[in-house]
């Protein structure tokens, strides 16, 4: 199986994280889509989806157990020529705690990941690797919101419904290649809302890895006589939390007691209308704010 096949199998269990209410424009009028805080993926048929800790983070306070802002699982699903958008409640949050492995194991065993309990079931889930090879020059792929909302509009027009592919290659396995590598990094750039995409291979469309972020260059550019300006920018160096780091904390989450009562998937996608790229709005007002 080639990328075109393992891609076309695994992009409708990406999704976006998504706040539930946000703001319109200085106008007041509403966006196409809600801000994207980052992206995840579906990993169990009854609702868990893994994204980053830092993405998590942005809605929900972890040290509390409070929400900060409710969030919501957002899915863009292709529906006759079309994409269909189904956003889910998410009813809790799980951090798993250290790292355990049998061997040796060199670094923090404290990783950038969370898993989400969103309140649906019927879902696809990814295929997690549990004992990858991770060699350098094997060829990888990921896919997911890198510039959140931004990278799918253009001149105030939503252009683009569907997560963005990228492909590269294992660059490094860190610190080495060992039976359990702390992360991996691959020759992909990286950038705000690509966090908590699934890094797959790509002839078996497994997933290896959840991105968590990327080498960032800073410097000082000397001007004179004014003071000195700071820059920073992505490189083409992205990192990775393996798979088998995922699976040790998604086999500690139980089924949701809940699991009977929430909507199946397949059934809401099917009783959904395709989103119009005309539309002016598919979001309800919400004291002088937009929901999804």
């Amino acid at each position: 199986m080639g990328l075109v096949e393992s891609y076309e199998l695994l992009k409708q269990k990406i999704v976006a994280i998504v706040p539930k209410n946000f703001s319109g424009d200085e106008f007041g009028n509403p966006p196409y889509l809600p801000p994207i805080f980052g992206s995840g993926f579906v990993v169990r048929e009854d609702g868990l989806v893994i994204t980053n800790k830092h993405v998590v983070e942005l809605f929900f306070d972890l040290k509390s157990g409070n929400m900060i802002q409710e969030g919501k699982i957002l899915f863009l699903t292709p529906k006759e020529e079309g994409v269909v958008m189904t956003a889910f409640d998410i009813e809790a949050v799980f951090v798993p705690g250290p790292l355990e492995v049998e061997g040796p194991y060199y670094g923090s065993k404290e990783t950038d990941y969370a898993i989400i309990q969103a309140k649906v079931r019927g879902l696809s889930p990814v295929k997690l690797e549990k004992a990858y090879e991770f060699k350098e020059g094997k060829r990888v792929a990921t896919a997911g919101y890198p510039m959140g909302e931004n990278a799918l509009m253009d001149s105030g027009q939503l252009v683009q419904i569907t997560p963005t592919l990228q492909e590269g290659i294992i660059s490094a396995v860190l610190p080495f290649p060992c039976s359990h590598p702390r992360a991996f990094a691959s020759n992909i750039m990286s950038q705000g809302g690509a966090s908590g995409s699934p890094i797959f291979d790509q002839e078996s469309g497994n997933v290896i890895g959840i991105l968590y972020g990327g080498l960032v260059e800073y410097g000082v550019i000397e001007t004179t006589p004014a003071p000195a300006n700071k820059y920073y920018r992505p490189t083409n160096i992205t990192y990775a939390i393996p798979s088998y780091v995922l699976l040790f904390g998604v086999e500690k989450v139980e089924k949701s007691s809940n699991y009977s009562s929430y909507p199946v998937f397949d059934d809401l996608v099917k009783s959904k209308q395709k989103i119009d790229l005309n539309k002016e709005t598919m979001f309800k007002k919400n004291n002088g704010n937009w929901s999804v």
